[in-house]
């Protein structure tokens, strides 16, 4: 039993959170780019430039709300987040965009066309996730991750 958390490897805390798109090119990764919101938006890069799972990490942009990241992935990234890349990529399908946060994340996928995605549900292997199928013919899909409980002090 698997569970897909893309906020984990980000270390993201309660109200920061990522906007992330890519432009069709499955090559780059699932996170190659990403905006990041909140108040823990700069200091993410110092997080990034010591995960192992980062070989290079920039700010591109710097607006009021929020900072552009550019992340280049250890090619050899393991775990969920590599799994669900090399799902996305076996069934040629492209992140349109997507967020994500410490509880939640969601992304819109486009599929070359109808057959990969129905072999995408049906090869999709991982627990506690929703696929929403919106446009069969034009080839898209949302997929979600279950919301998770957040640990407090309280707990």
């Amino acid at each position: 039993m698997q569970e897909i958390d893309l906020a984990r490897p980000l270390s993201l805390g309660p109200a920061t959170y990522l906007e992330f798109a890519t432009l069709g090119e499955t090559e780059m990764g699932i996170l190659p780019r990403f905006w990041a919101y909140g108040p823990e938006r700069e200091a993410l890069c110092e997080r990034l430039e010591t995960d192992p799972d980062v070989e290079a990490v920039s700010q591109q942009t710097e607006c009021d709300d929020r900072v552009q990241y550019s992340v280049r992935w250890d090619s050899d990234l393991t775990g969920d987040l590599a799994q669900f890349i090399e799902t996305i990529h076996a069934h040629d399908a492209i992140v349109l965009f997507g967020r994500a946060d410490q509880t939640f994340w969601r992304c819109l996928l486009q599929f070359p066309s109808k057959s990969p995605l129905l072999d995408f549900y049906i090869d999709c292997e991982f627990d506690s996730l929703t696929i929403e199928h919106h446009s069969p013919q034009q080839a898209h899909a949302f997929v979600s991750g279950v919301e998770r409980r957040t640990s407090t002090s309280d707990d």
